[in-house]
């Protein structure tokens, strides 16, 4: 079998044959999800976010058949999965785990560079800013930040992920980004950061 053209399902239909080879497809095809949202989960933790892959795709290994083929496709049910792993560490902590030294200094896995180097400087702080700001919320609004802006989710998708419904799934995107907005006006600094950047006059 071809992993890299072959359908989610028939993959996983290979790994319930015990097929080695089918797991590692999905797993190269899924991975940087599962990562990128176990980061934003974790402000930006690498250890954290790399054990969370490990287990979400040990949770398929050890049982491919709680995949449910009505729901919204695989990357949905494997991010349900690294999402209820990342809850049970929150409620074990009772506090989300913090950035090493080493690991503060990598840029976000969301970001992207921009070709003028001034402009990137100044979206990097900014970037860096609003990250403190959703690492401030609590994991309920972060979740639904990392997938509806993030990980460019539906609200239908969303909803899969978190098992909930759709009205959740807006009511909690809409109180996150009152929330984001209420820190950002208390705190004059991030505010300033966050707002347009002034237009320079060229020489």
């Amino acid at each position: 079998m071809d992993g890299k053209q072959a359908p989610d399902e028939e993959l996983l239909d290979a790994v319930q044959r015990g097929d080695a080879q089918a797991l590692a497809a999905l797993y190269e095809r899924h991975r940087l999800s599962v990562v990128r949202f176990a980061m934003n989960m974790t402000a930006g933790n690498a250890a954290a976010a790399e054990e969370i892959l490990q287990e979400t795709f040990l949770v398929l290994m050890r049982k491919p058949h709680g995949y449910d083929r009505t729901r919204r496709g695989l990357r949905v049910y494997l991010l349900g999965i690294a999402r209820n792993l990342l809850m049970q560490r929150f409620a074990q902590s009772k506090r989300v785990a913090q950035l090493t030294p080493d690991e503060s200094d990598s840029a976000p896995v969301w970001t992207e560079p921009r070709e003028d180097p001034l402009e990137y400087l100044e979206r990097e702080e900014r970037t860096a800013l609003l990250r403190k700001a959703v690492d401030a919320l609590p994991p309920l609004y972060r979740e639904i930040i990392a997938l509806c802006q993030w990980e460019e989710m539906s609200y239908e998708q969303a909803a899969a992920v978190l098992d909930v419904s759709v009205g959740t799934v807006r009511s909690r995107l809409h109180r996150a980004r009152a929330l984001l907005l209420e820190k950002l006006s208390a705190d004059a600094t991030l505010k300033a950061a966050l707002s347009p950047a002034t237009p320079r006059r060229r020489p």
